[in-house]
């Protein structure tokens, strides 16, 4: 049995020309805003909960993953 898996990903080359332009990313503000959105629905979400101390997924037992995130049988075979 293989003790690992290794991945292997072709990535094509990036024109010159799109990484040397003068084209500006997100602001921070920006980031910031949707950070701040996504938390706030997390929060929501995890407020309905009995654990006090959920700030995002990476928080969740057990527990609170069978209840936050139970999956749904979308008739796949």
């Amino acid at each position: 049995m293989l003790d690992r898996i290794v991945i292997h990903i072709e990535v094509p080359c990036v024109d010159y020309e799109k990484l040397n332009n003068d084209r500006l990313g997100e602001t921070s503000e920006s980031v910031r805003k949707g950070v701040k959105a996504a938390r706030d629905i997390q929060n929501k979400r995890f407020a309905n909960g009995e654990a006090t101390d959920i700030v995002c997924k990476a928080d969740l037992r057990v527990g609170e993953m069978r209840l936050f995130c139970t999956l749904q049988d979308e008739g796949r075979v």
